[in-house]
């Protein structure tokens, strides 16, 4: 096996969270789950705020879950280990 073969079995994950502008502030918890459902993350938040989360997870893991009082979301791990989190709900149309 060559000197320079990383051993490790994780690598950090850079989660950018897209703050939505609120007319009163609004603090909740902002809770990141692993792909196996276990808290990794949990920290006060305020919606209005745009920010990075450093976390550091298993290598194989390809979706967290982001929860945020009401909202709640599993985000897509990208191969460069970033991840994008936005407080707008996502639409689903039911026409069809």
């Amino acid at each position: 096996v060559a000197p320079t073969f990383d051993w490790s079995t994780s690598s950090e994950l850079s989660l950018n969270i897209q703050g939505l502008p609120t007319v009163n502030p609004i603090n909740r918890t902002l809770v990141i789950l692993d792909q196996e459902g276990r808290v990794v993350h949990k920290e006060t938040w305020q919606m209005s705020a745009s920010g990075v989360v450093n976390l550091n997870l298993p290598s194989y893991m390809s979706e967290i879950t982001v929860r945020y009082g009401a909202i709640e979301k599993v985000v897509a791990i990208e191969s460069n280990r970033t991840a994008s989190f936005s407080f707008i709900p996502t639409v689903v149309d039911d026409t069809e």
